[in-house]
């Protein structure tokens, strides 16, 4: 009888915890896969990285009802894009187009003056740590 009780206990559990599915693909502006890109839903907290192929699977647990999320699409290179998702069925197929970024960056040149022993690239680099490192607050985007 107690396990009787203990497997109706559980069967109800199980029916009232709801997990969705969000499936997608990543896609740059020619239709080609876009690989490794980072997904986010902002309002979950659920995050993912697509495939090689550019597929993705998010999993978001406990929700009930009908909700509404903005998947937050980025990868270097591309334009950042925040799409709306409704999470009103147990799967929700979701299609992503990113579109590429361009950034005029400025000319970097590396020259090398002296050659110098291990020991002594050291011990520069420990003198001059406190120029290296900036004081001031930096704020960077992002979620990786």
């Amino acid at each position: 009888m107690r396990s009787l009780i203990f497997i109706a206990l559980l069967m109800i559990s199980l029916c009232s915890f709801s997990q969705i599915r969000i499936k997608g693909k990543v896609i740059n502006s020619e239709g080609a896969p876009v690989s490794y890109a980072a997904l986010f839903l902002l309002q979950s907290g659920v995050g993912a990285v697509s495939s090689i192929e550019g597929d993705f699977e998010l999993y978001v647990e406990g929700v009930k009802g009908y909700i509404k999320d903005t998947l937050q699409v980025s990868y270097i290179g591309y334009k950042q894009v925040n799409k709306s998702v409704y999470l009103n069925r147990d799967e929700v197929f979701v299609e992503i187009q990113m579109e590429e970024s361009t950034s005029l960056l400025n000319e970097v040149v590396v020259t090398a003056h002296k050659i110098y022993a291990p020991e002594q690239i050291v011990l520069k680099a420990i003198k001059n740590i406190r120029k290296n490192y900036s004081r001031d607050v930096t704020q960077i985007e992002g979620f990786y």
